[in-house]
């Protein structure tokens, strides 16, 4: 834990919080989150809190299942924010099936969500955490884990996010490849705002075809009045990564 003064930069504070026996490849550290007078953050595949000046409460063990056996799970994942609600935070980890929610007091499970396919926890939604997996975005109880809701998805599990009034805003831009799927009724580009207590639809805007060059969104960052993303992210895909931008409703 390193601590600076914001005055001068100037380092205040130097302390080792744990040593992490990991392979290099696998290693990731999250932002640290600040929850009253405790630090919680993630590193490898441990959640760990400790004070502000750096001296360990509790070490959790997240599961993890290692890359060889399912190297989607761990590349599709990025150390999402943890969600933060009261005494409980929720949290996702690089390579690990489960959404799990630990007290921040006593590091002890709360609930935990086995989802194989998870993608991402993208936030909180009124009374609900809601993540996004392969092809559905779920909500589940913030206080239980319960299931409340599951909605299909056709768009890149990162394309969700949460939106003004407890709403969650995807966007499925897929790629026409051929002729024929101008045509096809499955191959939807659609902007769509849900429900976030219920998953109900409360609107749903089609992007236009002359936008067709615009596909495979990959990220999505608001300030409350639009919305910009990221496209056309990979190797090989000419004319390279696009920037758009939506107005919200």
């Amino acid at each position: 834990l390193h601590r600076v003064a914001p005055e001068t930069g100037e380092s205040v504070l130097s302390q080792r919080v744990v040593r992490v026996r990991f392979g290099e490849s696998l290693f990731r550290v999250g932002k640290p989150t600040l929850i009253g007078d405790a630090l919680v953050f993630r590193v490898g595949n441990s959640l760990v809190c400790c004070d502000l000046l750096g001296s360990p409460r509790w070490v959790r063990k997240l599961t993890f299942v290692p890359p060889t056996a399912d190297t989607s799970l761990f590349d599709s994942q990025v150390v999402d924010p943890i969600v933060v609600d009261g005494d409980n935070i929720v949290v996702t980890c690089p390579g690990s099936p489960d959404v799990i929610c630990v007290n921040v007091n006593t590091g002890e499970k709360v609930w935990s969500r086995m989802q194989p396919r998870l993608r991402r926890l993208v936030g909180k939604a009124g009374e609900n955490v809601i993540v996004s997996s392969v092809q559905f975005i779920e909500a589940f109880d913030l206080k239980t884990g319960k299931l409340k809701w599951i909605a299909r998805h056709e768009g890149d599990a990162d394309a969700v996010m949460i939106a003004q009034r407890d709403r969650v805003m995807s966007v499925s831009l897929k790629k026409r490849t051929r002729e024929r799927d101008n045509k096809d009724p499955d191959l939807r580009r659609v902007v769509q705002w849900l429900n976030g207590a219920d998953g109900k639809l409360v609107k749903e805007i089609e992007v236009h075809a002359h936008h067709d060059q615009i596909f495979d969104v990959e990220q999505l960052i608001s300030d409350g009045k639009v919305v910009i993303g990221l496209s056309n992210v990979g190797p090989n895909r000419a004319p390279g990564a696009k920037l758009i931008l939506l107005h919200t409703p």
